[in-house]
């Protein structure tokens, strides 16, 4: 992108503002603030720093994605508000690859009281910011269970990366964390399971593999999809929609708006993109899915 296009998109952006002279000055305070958190690591644990961020809070953690998503109100909101629209109250979501915890707590808010969130983040670092965030939202704490671990095909120990760019850490051969990895189908989870989530960075054939008795009790799996990725782990797309249609379920791209599309064995995503599996259409079509 040229210098003259990208200072016209972004002029752009802060006049389609209600009050641009406030949101400039709001975005240069959050722009100073992660200066000084970034030159000083322990600023945030001293003055902690608190946002709302749709029907929940955040606390700012000295991560990229933190430090993006308190700067910029509109990151990651697409998927959060997916996700609630998905739910109800009273069902159960879970989370695999919670990071900073934005689609934990805005599930939490869509399952009400009778509902509960199961959240797994398998960084010790992002597992404690993870936390933190959760501790912000009072009325949502009895919602949601935590537990810092990796979730793959069998148990042991893995490396994981620890990249300051949180959001693509990811089980590796070698790194400086290592962490105690499970399997879903050993956690003590509900016998009915309205939404499974899995964004863990190409590992997600490994999660799902160890997750085949979930898997039969599971309305509708999410899980992030990118050649990319999975390539990272030997494994292609085309063996993890082979081994969820063994289980029953259709799998289906997300296009504008509510609108789905079925996709086939050979489909390859080319970008970063959320896929949804299902084995009956007719709850999709229930939440408000039109599938074309």
């Amino acid at each position: 992108m040229s210098l003259l296009k990208w200072f016209s998109n972004n002029v752009k952006k802060v006049f389609s503002k209600r009050n641009p002279l406030k949101f400039l000055v709001v975005h240069l305070f959050k722009k100073i603030i992660r200066v000084i958190s970034t030159l000083f690591p322990t600023f945030l644990d001293i003055v902690p720093i608190i946002y709302r961020k749709g029907n929940f809070k955040l606390r700012l953690a000295p991560t990229l994605l933190s430090y993006v998503m308190y700067e910029y109100e509109e990151v990651r909101e697409e998927d959060e508000k997916f996700i609630a629209s998905l739910l109800k109250d009273g069902d159960v979501y879970i989370d695999v690859g919670a990071n900073v915890g934005n689609t934990t707590l805005s599930a939490a808010y869509a399952v009400g009281n009778s509902g509960h969130v199961y959240s797994y983040e398998a960084h010790p670092r992002t597992y404690k910011y993870l936390q933190r965030s959760i501790a912000c939202n009072q009325n949502f704490i009895s919602r949601i269970t935590t537990k810092n671990v990796a979730l793959g095909e069998k148990r042991g120990e893995v490396f994981f990366t620890d990249l300051q760019n949180d959001d693509i850490n990811k089980v590796s051969d070698v790194g400086k964390v290592k962490v105690q990895m499970e399997t879903l189908d050993e956690q003590k989870l509900p016998t009915h399971i309205n939404i499974l989530k899995i964004d863990v960075e190409g590992y997600e054939f490994f999660v799902l593999k160890g997750a085949q008795h979930l898997l039969n009790n599971t309305d509708i799996l999410i899980f992030e999809s990118y050649t990319k990725n999975y390539e990272t782990f030997d494994v292609t797309l085309k063996e993890v929609i082979s081994y969820l249609h063994d289980l029953g379920f259709v799998i289906y791209k997300k296009l504008e708006r509510n609108n789905i599309a079925k996709i086939k064995e050979d489909y390859h995503s080319l970008d970063c993109e959320d896929l949804i599996a299902c084995k009956d259409e007719n709850i999709l079509t229930g939440k408000g899915l039109k599938i074309g």
